[in-house]
């Protein structure tokens, strides 16, 4: 049923020097859950343990629930070893709603440029977002 609500958040680290890191990764609806199988839910833990090496790439996503009619709301940050590159905030609701993306606390000090993503549907779909320096 909500399963058709989701997002991938598809992480490209072109930043040359610095390891990128998710933290504060959070969920007001919905789950996080292994890309590519949305019925293996994971933690806030989990996904704050995701790394993204120079040059490499990672994904988080997140759905609504089965069976119940959610869709899915939250957020992450993106870090390097000491400071808060962006937050990813997005709000994929149940139903006939218009979803939203949006990158926010973006620092000076990186380039965060974000590809499309669905405004309307079931689903925001997998959004790319490049970090660089």
């Amino acid at each position: 049923m909500t399963y058709s609500s989701w997002i991938t958040v598809h992480i490209i680290n072109k930043t040359g020097d610095s390891i990128v890191k998710v933290q504060n990764a959070e969920v007001s609806w919905g789950k996080f859950y292994e890309t590519g199988d949305k019925d293996h839910e994971i933690s806030a833990e989990n996904v704050n343990e995701t790394t993204v090496a120079i040059g490499g790439s990672a994904d988080v996503s997140s759905c609504g629930r089965q069976d119940s009619a959610s869709g899915t709301t939250g957020s992450i940050e993106l870090w390097d070893n000491e400071n808060k590159i962006c937050k990813i905030v997005w709000d994929c609701p149940w139903g006939n709603e218009t979803n939203d993306f949006n990158i926010v606390d973006q620092s000076e000090d990186y380039s965060v440029q974000h590809g499309d993503w669905n405004p309307d549907g079931a689903s925001i779909g997998t959004v790319n977002v490049e970090i660089g320096n």
